[in-house]
């Protein structure tokens, strides 16, 4: 009988700070994790994230009169970073380039709420994220080795995406009211909810995050060999991932009913 244990060390430290009066706090963290069986290493060196909480940056200090609508806009900002090594005990001190994968990325969202003719009310959000890489890969079909071969090039690299969203809701109050029996009356609350949402496909070629590869393949059902496109990220794998490609487009309605 074999026995098989596993073995796994794993250390942290980390430090946050706020500073005072004002919307905005930072965090870093150091990590390590070893398995002594496999001799494999995972290192966060480190992970960082700053944040500005919301604000409303054209609110007036001395409101006087009516709020204006641009004061309801809010806006917000988070940043992480990370560098990631993965190696072994015997390439502790030769760490190949392909093993450290590490990245920043940027979130904005704006968001307001406006009063529509009184009664209802219009939620525009708006949702901006750049990634920063610092290399890229491409893939390429190597017919004579039947295999698929990567190659990473150090590069610098914007990779960013948005999303929008619209929704508009109100509420509608109804009351009947009995003039005998024990129900004195009854109370609707009608909610109805219409929103829309979008982000652009980002899988154009104008936007240079993913590549293709072609492949020659046999066909089964005509018996002849096609060359196959295949189509792949030129990030993949790196920490805060790839924009969607395809593009999205919804349309929700929702009818809130209470009795």
């Amino acid at each position: 009988v074999n026995n098989y244990m596993t073995s796994t060390k794993q250390s942290s430290v980390s430090y946050s700070y706020v500073f005072p009066n004002t919307p905005l706090s930072m965090s870093v963290a150091l990590k390590h994790s070893q398995n002594s069986n496999t001799g494999s290493i995972d290192l966060t060196l480190p992970e960082f994230a700053f944040n500005m909480s919301r604000i409303y940056p054209f609110k007036r200090k001395k409101a006087v009169g009516k709020s204006r609508f641009y004061e309801k806009i809010s806006i917000a900002y988070t940043m992480n970073a990370t560098n990631k090594i993965r190696t072994n005990d015997a390439d502790f001190f030769n760490i190949p380039y392909d093993s450290i994968t590490n990245g920043i990325i940027h979130r904005i969202p704006i968001n307001a709420s406006f009063k529509l003719f009184k009664y209802t009310t219009l939620t525009p959000s708006f949702n901006y994220n750049e990634r920063w890489y610092f290399k890229r890969f491409s893939k390429q079909w190597n017919d004579s080795e039947n295999l698929l071969e990567t190659d990473y090039a150090s590069t610098f690299a914007r990779v960013w995406d948005y999303n929008a969203s619209l929704s508009w809701s109100t509420t509608i109050y109804g009351m009947f009211n009995f003039r005998k029996g024990k129900v004195k009356a009854l109370r609707h609350v009608f909610s109805p909810n219409v929103s829309f949402s979008y982000g652009p496909d980002f899988g154009k070629e104008k936007y240079k995050y993913y590549g293709t590869y072609s492949r020659v393949m046999y066909n089964n059902s005509t018996g002849q060999y096609d060359t196959v496109s295949n189509m792949y990220s030129m990030f993949e794998g790196l920490p805060y991932g790839t924009p969607n490609k395809g593009g999205s487009g919804t349309v929700n309605i929702t009818l809130g009913n209470n009795l």
